[in-house]
């Protein structure tokens, strides 16, 4: 997705889709090492693009405000304010927040700006995902699923019990022999 054609609808549907990606298949993990930057740097590139759309939104509420607080101070008959003394700052501010355009824009930034805090979970999502395969990789690498699957039934125990105690008596045996061999 380009940058100029990001829309915030495009972001949602994304942010849900990246959402879904989120899991790790623990029985592919050389697949997940292998996706894993570009899926981290996917959701770097789109978190910047809800930022930027957030902070367009904010620019936009700043220079409404603004050029309302103008046009209020020309003519603030025409805002509802008298006219028979100069308008205060605090009643220019009240009769500029009142109006529809401002708070669809303010509505706009707050919109905007969680989903760009919604981006930011998923990043630091990303980098505790990043953790748990490294976590998972060394597990692997230490045979710990492979120890879970084993099948220790009864008779195996036993043969393990049967072969120490075969090793044992030949240490016995050869200590006898020496000490035998000393006299």
């Amino acid at each position: 997705m380009k940058r100029e054609e990001c829309t915030e609808e495009d972001l949602m549907e994304t942010l849900v889709e990246l959402r879904e990606r989120l899991p790790i298949n623990k029985y592919d993990l050389e697949v997940e090492c292998e996706t894993h930057a570009n899926l981290y740097d996917e959701v770097g590139e789109l978190a910047m693009m809800a930022k930027s759309l957030a902070r367009t939104a904010k620019n936009d509420v700043d220079f409404l405000e603004s050029d309302l607080k103008t046009k209020v101070r020309k003519n603030p008959e025409s805002y509802g304010l008298s006219n028979d003394k100069k308008p205060t700052n605090d009643a220019i501010n009240d009769t500029v927040g009142i109006q529809d355009e401002v708070r669809k824009a303010k509505s706009d930034y707050v919109r905007l700006s969680l989903l760009s805090d919604s981006f930011s979970v998923l990043q630091t999502s990303m980098e505790q995902r990043k953790g748990n395969i490294r976590n998972l990789v060394t597990l692997y690498v230490h045979n710990y699923y492979l120890a879970q699957n084993t099948d220790m039934t009864r008779e195996k125990r036993q043969l393990d019990i049967d072969y120490e105690a075969s090793i044992a008596e030949q240490r016995q045996a050869e200590i006898d022999a020496q000490q035998e061999g000393d006299n």
